[in-house]
């Protein structure tokens, strides 16, 4: 699979317009979000992959798929919280949960892929209670969460929610002049779940 995914990003580079993520996509509100992401499916060897090997979004931030594979596809994701189908026409599709999924062209397992959703918060902020977001108002009941979190990137991982229907928390930081790093993941049920989401990292001065 790692060879098949190397071809790919060999075959595609030059070829696609990806619309990449700003700084202000970490502290966007829901009302004036960063443009989508961009991703395409292309046919590499006969098979459907992806053109873009990953993608990282913060929730609340839209992922736009296009076609130029031609004919019709299903885009899913392998632990079955999405599936959709692609014609000539672009999809464009919410990121609501933190986590990291693995997305599939017609279930092809070579084009597997990640699409990994950050959590939502502050970059940086005084030593006072600060907010963090893992699912935005538009997600669906019957979900849970879990996030961890670290004081400083080699600090020791420790769980802050566990399987909560809580959609974001405060934190009241005990330190000061620290970096705090938090990844959640989503539950689509109590044993099928997202990956971690990437590291969301706040400085608290």
């Amino acid at each position: 699979m790692g060879r098949n995914r190397g071809r790919l990003s060999a075959a595609v580079t030059g070829a696609l317009v990806v619309i990449g993520l700003t700084s202000s996509a970490m502290s966007a509100t829901p009302a004036i979000l960063p443009p989508a992401d961009a991703v395409f499916l292309t046919i590499i060897s006969g098979q459907c992959m992806f053109g873009l090997e990953s993608s990282q979004t913060v929730i609340g931030q839209g992922l736009d798929f296009g076609n130029s594979a031609g004919g019709t596809h299903t885009v899913s994701d392998e632990a079955g919280f999405w599936s959709f189908k692609i014609g000539s026409n672009p999809v464009a599709k919410p990121t609501n949960h933190a986590g990291t999924y693995t997305w599939l062209c017609d279930g092809n397992e070579a084009s597997a892929a990640p699409i990994g959703v950050r959590m939502s918060g502050p970059a940086s902020t005084s030593k006072k209670p600060f907010k963090l977001i893992w699912a935005n108002s538009h997600a669906y009941g019957g979900y849970r969460y879990s996030v961890q979190y670290k004081i400083g990137s080699s600090g020791k991982v420790a769980t802050w929610r566990s399987k909560v229907s809580a959609r974001f928390g405060t934190l009241s930081p005990s330190r000061s002049n620290v970096t705090y790093f938090f990844r959640a993941m989503t539950w689509r049920t109590s044993t099928v779940g997202s990956g971690w989401s990437a590291w969301k990292t706040v400085h608290v001065t």
